[in-house]
């Protein structure tokens, strides 16, 4: 394909994206309206509250320094984005507006402008071109150190501001009046609108922001809102309660009144509050729960693989974990299939690379086109217990397994039994001794940004259709999961495929970049490719779970 040709592909596929986003699997599609006026009367009649659950407190409400998926959850229900990622009757993922009712594109897809519509914030103010502004430019300056400043690169002079080469008034975000804002971009980017439905182009009021300073985002009351939903109470560690918002543009089509975030990281206590009508919606990870959920039939249930991988992290700082070979040897010590027959129950599935299979790279999926790299690093390493010996020797240290001692960070209760089954798998393959260390939702994540850890284990999801939504987290500087890790020829091929039209350089680029980061230097050790199970009463109507992006609850409503 020549270069016209694939300038001439983007610009249709950029198009494309403006009105439609195809998923990568078929979901039932559910209604988002109550339909006839028989189904409004019971709608009207039924009190619109909906109960679920949060799998842990959110790491914080402020956007700049949330970087976990509980609080990127919640914000998504009471920020508006520019536009919004939902589901049509079809069951196929669509672009629709948000707080830009319109926007258009330059013809190389460089500049973007967006046309606000009148909406306000939950005190009355006005929602304005330059909250906007405000809020990726707090994202991006260095001073503020926000771990999800990567995912703006794409901007213009971005990366250069991150980096502290360019000062921020020079990145390429602007109001150009109250109602309308302009965005170029640093290169052509052709799933830019999924990216203006995520949690780094929120709103953010600077008057608040400045009034609270430090404790912006650590209570409910020390926040604004311009999304379907307010924050009436957060109880830390306990609930998250919200209300409809009766300021916001479109509060005609949320129904409910109310919903009920409980805070649960016990799947047994939260089972038994879907089973007993206490809790509506929630997903489900055990084989004993989904058989037991089927077999009742009480339930509607979705299904299916996921953009998230899970995976250990390594802090590459720490003596023992800078040489590639100890790491390579605590990757290969894992059984994968023992994972997930044992305790993943063959409901998520054993992984051999980092990309989840959900992820296509130019309309080809990337997993079947990358293979297996990390069973070709257990082929050619079967013995762990020798490769970790090799490793040690060439740091120094006493070669004697035994006497290294290895103290792993757990995400609070929710991965007690595979901490403890890390801890037999390395004594027994590895020969050496783990100590396990649980810690708090808030802490877990504090304490990967310090590297106060050795090793963590946590997942990571996409948030948009391209290898890049997995790649880009490890580039060098990258402060979302940090493991003092940095590759300059991984960091080349990433940025590389991320500027170019060529397929086939994408393609190969990825693939090479993948095998560096979980193969070569293996800086991170997936172990499992995530499905997600949602049960929810039958009386739950309108819900939306995009593939990529967050579960969508403006539309649900009771109907009993």
């Amino acid at each position: 394909m020549n270069k016209l040709r694939k300038l001439s592909f983007f610009l249709v596929l950029v198009l494309v994206l403006g009105t439609i986003l195809t998923g990568c699997g078929e979901k039932p599609a559910e209604d988002s309206n109550a339909g006839s006026k028989d189904n409004e009367a019971k709608v009207t009649e039924t009190e619109q509250v909906l109960n679920m659950s949060l799998g842990s407190e959110p790491d914080s409400l402020d956007a700049v320094k949330a970087s976990d998926s509980y609080s990127a959850y919640v914000l998504s229900q009471v920020m508006e984005t520019l536009t919004r990622l939902e589901v049509d009757e079809n069951g196929k993922n669509v672009i629709v507006p948000g707080a830009a009712e319109t926007w258009e594109h330059s013809d190389d897809g460089l500049e973007w402008t967006f046309h606000l519509r009148d909406a306000k914030w939950t005190d009355g103010k006005d929602l304005v071109a330059e909250d906007y502004v405000y809020g990726m430019k707090r994202i991006l300056d260095p001073e503020t150190a926000s771990p999800i400043a990567t995912l703006l690169k794409h901007i213009k002079n971005a990366q250069a501001v991150i980096d502290g080469e360019k000062d921020i008034s020079e990145v390429g975000i602007e109001a150009i009046d109250e109602k309308t804002l302009k965005i170029t971009l640093e290169y052509p980017v052709p799933y830019f609108l999924e990216l203006t439905t995520g949690r780094e182009m929120h709103p953010h009021r600077k008057d608040i922001v400045e009034k609270f300073g430090n404790s912006y985002g650590t209570e409910a009351d020390k926040l604004v809102f311009c999304g379907p939903f307010v924050i009436d109470e957060w109880t830390h560690n306990s609930k998250v309660v919200l209300s409809k918002n009766e300021t916001y543009w479109d509060k005609d089509s949320v129904k409910l009144e109310k919903v009920n975030m409980k805070i649960i990281n016990e799947e047994n206590a939260l089972m038994g509050e879907l089973q007993n009508g206490t809790i509506d919606i929630a997903e489900v990870s055990s084989a004993e729960w989904i058989n037991k959920l089927d077999s009742e039939g009480d339930f509607e249930k979705t299904t299916g693989f996921i953009p998230r991988t899970m995976y250990m992290f390594i802090n590459q700082e720490t003596k023992l974990f800078s040489n590639a070979k100890v790491r390579q040897a605590f990757s290969i010590a894992l059984d994968r299939e023992e994972i997930q027959r044992d305790l993943l129950q063959d409901i998520d599935k054993a992984a051999y690379g980092w990309i989840a299979p959900p992820i296509n790279v130019d309309g080809k999926n990337f997993r079947e086109l990358a293979g297996d790299p990390i069973k070709e690093l257990i082929e050619e390493n079967p013995d762990p217990k020798a490769l970790l010996i090799e490793g040690l020797k060439e740091l120094g240290m006493d070669e004697d397994p035994s006497k290294v001692t290895v103290t792993i960070m757990q995400p609070g209760n929710q991965g007690k039994e595979f901490g403890e089954y890390l801890q037999q798998t390395f004594n027994e393959k590895l020969g050496i001794n783990i100590e396990l260390d649980p810690v708090e939702w808030p802490v877990f994540q504090e304490r990967n940004r310090q590297l106060d850890y050795e090793i963590g284990y946590k997942s990571w999801g996409g948030g948009v259709n391209d290898p890049t939504a997995f790649l880009d987290l490890f580039i060098s500087g990258t402060k979302i999961v940090p493991i003092g890790w940095s590759n300059p020829e991984y960091d080349r091929l990433v940025k590389e495929a991320a500027l170019s039209l060529d397929e086939e350089l994408r393609k190969e680029n990825f693939i090479k970049a993948e095998r560096i980061l979980v193969k070569d230097d293996c800086s991170i050790i997936p172990y499992a490719y995530m499905t997600k199970n949602t049960y929810k009463h039958k009386y739950i109507k309108g819900l939306m779970e995009p593939d990529f992006g967050e579960t969508v609850i403006k539309h649900v409503y009771i109907e009993k």
